[in-house]
């Protein structure tokens, strides 16, 4: 039989994952991935299902800053407001202090965007240009964590490589223009789950990892996945299991991890009912010194992959304090027995998270034999 956990297999399934182009909530990729999964689940004997979901759809009509005589192509912040037709004009200022009324912020972190979105409406800029850039320049997007709720202030974010024109404008004190023309409707997306029954009787657990995302995301999210299916794989394979393992693929989790939680409501005893929840979660794997953590409040779990992650020369591991709730899906499960692995790189939400760019197959390869160490001891 086929070792899925080889630095070449899983390399493989990366590919495949990323061929299929942006994987943003709903869009085509998302459903063909969906479809990927269906397959390949059973092919190997995993009882596969999908999971439908509604979810607010952002489509973008315009969205564009005209500076110093030319125009610079964005994204809008998909929790952030749209701007009045033939949009908003004023002089433009770095930063997010002072009385920003009437004019254009610009701000290059995002904690600098977090405090412009909190801050009370009076003094508030007329709109914000988000310039951010990985190694090569090209724009980092932001999650959109408030979809449900949007923030009434227009966000474009731009690349880095694309701002000269803004630079431009801040050296001279001159007035730019932003447009963000966009609608919200009502989209459908999907999560693919899946099911390996067991010979024993005690509480299943489920294994996790997200989908979609804003670009390929080939290292933020294919890692994750790639080790998921090998994992479906190797415990399908095994006659000796005493729990149920569930798998949960989710959509959504650009937007406030939205697969998940309508995942839960529909299934309002899941949490209850799973024994042990494991999340893969972002850049497992990747390359170009990336970081990663492991969370847990169960100091059985943390010392299981702590020492998994060392033998297979992946330590020193950082733990996150126990009461540190992390950050995605995970989130949702922080008071049942959980663990989750997740960690950033520097091409972590840009559209070169792309295979060749951003994956390091035999780092995967590791990280998929420490998550099967700690799974086998969970499922006996």
């Amino acid at each position: 039989m086929k070792d899925y956990f080889q630095p070449e297999a899983l390399q493989t399934l990366i590919e495949e994952y990323a061929s299929f182009g942006i994987h943003r909530t709903g869009w085509p990729a998302d459903d063909r991935c969906s479809d990927w999964l269906l397959g390949w689940l059973e092919q190997f004997g995993v009882e596969p299902g999908l999971s439908e979901f509604t979810f607010p759809y952002v489509e973008t009509r315009a969205a564009y800053v005209e500076a110093e005589g030319a125009l610079v192509q964005g994204t809008p912040l998909h929790d952030g407001g749209a701007t009045p037709p033939g949009g908003v004009r004023g002089p433009v200022v770095a930063g997010a202090g002072g009385d920003l009324a009437g004019r254009i912020a610009v701000v290059r972190g995002p904690q600098e965007l977090a405090a412009l979105l909190d801050a009370p409406a009076e003094g508030r800029p007329a709109a914000v240009i988000a310039v951010s850039g990985d190694p090569e320049g090209n724009v980092l997007l932001r999650n959109a964590e408030a979809i449900d709720h949007p923030h009434e202030l227009p966000v474009i974010q731009v690349a880095l490589k694309d701002a000269g024109p803004i630079e431009q404008a801040l050296a001279s004190g001159a007035e730019v223009s932003v447009v963000l023309d966009f609608t919200r409707s009502r989209g459908t997306a999907t999560n693919v789950v899946g099911r390996l029954p067991a010979n024993g009787t005690e509480a299943p657990i489920m294994i996790t990892t997200p989908k979609s995302g804003w670009f390929t995301c080939a290292a933020e999210r294919g890692g994750g996945l790639a080790i998921t299916l090998a994992l479906a794989a190797h415990l399908a394979r095994s006659a000796s299991r005493r729990r149920e393992v569930l798998f949960l693929f989710t959509s959504g989790h650009e937007i406030n991890y939205y697969g998940m939680l309508e995942h839960l409501k529909a299934n309002p005893d899941l949490r209850e009912r799973v024994h042990t929840w494991v999340q893969l979660g972002a850049s497992i794997g990747a390359r170009n010194q990336p970081a990663w953590r492991v969370f847990s409040r169960d100091e059985t779990l943390r010392k299981s992959m702590s020492e998994a992650l060392e033998r297979q020369g992946l330590g020193p591991v950082t733990l996150a304090p126990v009461d540190q709730r992390p950050g995605g899906e995970a989130r949702e499960v922080f008071d049942r027995r959980f663990l989750a692995l997740a960690g950033g790189h520097p091409y972590f939400h840009s559209p070169r998270d792309i295979p060749e760019v951003a994956v390091d197959a035999e780092r995967v390869a590791r990280f998929g034999l420490a998550f099967r160490e700690l799974v086998d001891g969970l499922v006996g």
